[in-house]
């Protein structure tokens, strides 16, 4: 346990005994503030900004209270908010009518005219690059540990990208016709005599 000063400037001065109690003040518990703050801003917070999509991927009653979140949210991005209420009351009128059956994001973004919803449509936008999980950029972290090794050190950034979506994605499949066929289509600096 460290000494006690009369006055100190630039660490905990808890007045105690126990070593044991003296760190969990000093240490654990605001380790522990923290990370509950940073799960109640990663998940809670966002949780009601994210929550006002929804008015535009289903024809569902409109919420002001959200849409106005959402906006101030993406203030940047999109026009005021009484444009966009207008906007979000026509595009639900307009689910409601088309009647249709839309199985993701994309193709209400495909559906959505950005000329008549510009507002709707940057929103929309928005939505699909949103990352639901971090997952992904888990992932490419870990396959670039294992790629740009010493031995790779000196390679360049297009082969680089090029070889850690060969690795992140690896489910799809790239056949060796595939390969060949888009080598033999671009153009070379050095001509091949076969």
């Amino acid at each position: 346990m460290p000494r006690l000063a009369k006055r100190q400037k630039y660490r905990d001065n808890i007045p105690t005994k126990d070593p044991e109690e003296y760190f969990r003040i000093t240490l654990f518990l605001p380790f522990l503030d923290s990370f509950v703050q940073q799960l109640n801003d990663r998940f809670v917070n966002h949780q009601n900004i994210i929550s006002g999509f929804q008015m535009f991927v289903k024809s569902s009653e409109f919420d002001e209270e959200k849409l106005r979140e959402l906006v101030e949210f993406h203030a940047n991005d999109v026009d005021d908010f009484d444009r966009v209420k207008s906007e979000t009351i026509l595009w639900n009128r307009y689910l409601t009518d088309s009647n249709k059956q839309y199985n993701s994001v994309i193709q209400i973004l495909n559906e959505c005219n950005p000329d008549l919803f510009p507002n709707i449509y940057k929103l929309l936008q928005i939505l699909i690059t949103l990352p639901i999980t971090s997952c992904e950029a888990e992932r490419s972290f870990s396959t670039l540990k294992r790629i740009k090794s010493y031995l790779r050190n000196s390679t360049s950034e297009r082969r680089l990208n090029g070889l850690a979506a060969l690795n992140i994605h690896y489910e799809v499949s790239v056949t060796p016709e595939e390969v060949i066929s888009h080598l033999s289509s671009t153009k070379h600096r050095l001509d091949f005599i076969l």
